[in-house]
């Protein structure tokens, strides 16, 4: 099952659960507001015929004289009009007991002998047994003759009667009970519509709730399928949903960047690699077509082609420690350098033609020689690349150094990124290199406990700067 739907499972769950136990609640607040409301009616009516109340008591009277009165007539007793007449009520009291049945409902007295006189109420003998026994009052629901549903009030009638007569008092409930079984069927309707709007509700907020995750999963799934990095997520949400469609964006944005970096890298070092390659190749050909070469002019070029191929092993080391963030297990060692600074300018110069000036204090640090060697082959690189024309200074003061040429300068919005692997500024890209130079030095500098630096002289060209500490211990 997706998350969505499970979301919408829960979410719907829940309201419709909530929703439900409102309408049994409602349901069973009603039903007993209505019964209660039932028997403080009956209650009432009690109180009045047990408690003071001369009129109503008489007019209760007043119907059971009425009452037995239709029941002599019905049996016949009584010949002449004269005993007829003589055990019926008057007709004032008779009228006061049929207004009395009409305010409250049927009523009826049970004496200790079981005869009954009033409205045909059912009767439970265990009930008035218990009220005879607790003199307590007790509700019951009885059906009457007709099958209706009554709500019957049974208590003692107290002292105004014969002692032990029970009085009952009826009030008939089934259009209670058929108005709660209407609210309960509007309830279940409704019940059912609000479960399905819920549904529907859960279904929509889960979508929304998991529209970024979705959107994840298939940008995901296309960069393993495809190998396609997909186009941003939108994202109008800073909640935790939202912080993950946002770092998926950034791990996109990197991705891609690391793509390029990639693609730049082969294209870069392919080129870098090419140089010396070919200047080797070139040596080793004539070499080759030269088996008698006199020693005074083979050994300058087999000189050239080892210097050759230890730039170019130097060269790829450097390649796999930016791609991987290794460091070389190079031993520290305490350089001169000025001496080192000396050996690599006059490479230069034989293999250019270019002079370079140095200036150097002699400074002695502890530091991974070869490492340090071609950061600063680097800076005398970038250096000469830039300044085709001009002259190359170099300054060296208590572990700073400093290269200086006089070309066109790093513009001051570059010179921030200038460090960056594989940064190259719009106007290096026609130039021959890799866009790691720069980069080199710097992980040398971070190596070392150092920094690096780029400024423009008020007179033109750059300076790029690399600074040792005298008493740095070399770091991973």
């Amino acid at each position: 099952m997706s998350l969505r739907r499970r979301l919408a499972l829960i979410l719907s769950s829940i309201v419709a659960s909530v929703f439900v136990l409102t309408m049994v609640i409602n349901y069973v607040l009603a039903g007993s507001t209505l019964r209660a409301s039932v028997d403080t009616q009956l209650q009432e009516q009690a109180d009045a015929i047990r408690t003071g109340n001369g009129n109503v008591l008489r007019a209760v009277l007043n119907q059971v004289d009425n009452q037995r009165g239709n029941d002599d007539n019905a049996r016949g007793e009584g010949s002449d009009s004269g005993s007829r007449t003589a055990g019926r009520p008057p007709r004032g009291r008779a009228l006061a007991a049929e207004d009395f049945r009409d305010r409250i409902g049927g009523f009826q007295f049970v004496a200790t002998d079981g005869s009954v006189t009033g409205t045909d109420i059912p009767i439970d003998a265990a009930i008035i047994s218990r009220v005879r026994e607790t003199n307590r009052s007790e509700f019951s629901d009885q059906r009457d003759a007709d099958g209706n549903r009554v709500r019957v009030l049974t208590l003692t009638a107290g002292d105004r009667v014969a002692e032990g007569t029970v009085i009952q008092l009826a009030d008939d409930i089934s259009s209670l009970d058929n108005g709660l079984r209407t609210l309960g069927r509007g309830l279940l309707f409704t019940g059912v519509i609000g479960t399905l709007f819920a549904g529907l509700v859960g279904w929509i907020v889960a979508g929304r709730f998991t529209q970024p995750i979705t959107a994840v999963t298939a940008a995901a799934s296309q960069v393993a399928r495809q190998q396609d990095l997909p186009n941003r997520i939108d994202v109008d949400r800073d909640d935790e949903v939202g912080q993950l469609a946002t770092s998926f964006n950034a791990m996109i944005t990197a991705l891609e960047v690391s793509r390029d970096q990639q693609t730049r890298l082969v294209a870069d070092a392919s080129h870098e690699l090419r140089t010396p390659l070919t200047s080797l190749r070139m040596k080793i050909d004539f070499l080759k077509s030269q088996p008698d070469l006199p020693d005074a002019r083979r050994l300058p070029i087999v000189a050239g082609a080892a210097m050759e191929l230890e730039e170019l092993t130097d060269l790829v080391a450097e390649l796999v420690d930016l791609a991987s963030h290794s460091t070389s297990e190079e031993a520290i060692e305490p350089v001169n350098l000025g001496e080192l600074i000396s050996d690599v300018a006059t490479r230069f110069e034989t293999t250019t033609g270019r002079t370079i000036d140095v200036t150097s204090s002699g400074t002695v640090v502890p530091v991974r020689p070869r490492m340090i060697r071609r950061a600063v082959t680097n800076l005398i690189d970038n250096a000469l690349k830039y300044s085709p024309d001009g002259a190359v200074n170099i300054t060296e003061t208590s572990g700073r150094i400093e290269v200086r040429d006089h070309g066109p300068g790093i513009a001051e919005a570059d010179q921030a990124r200038a460090f960056d692997r594989f940064f190259r500024a719009d106007g290096a890209r026609t130039q021959p290199g890799s866009g790691i130079g720069l980069a080199i030095v710097k992980r040398a500098a971070d190596v070392h406990g150092g920094e690096v630096w780029i400024s423009s002289p008020t007179d033109g060209g750059t300076i790029v700067g690399l600074s040792l500490p005298t008493g740095a211990i070399a770091r991973n």
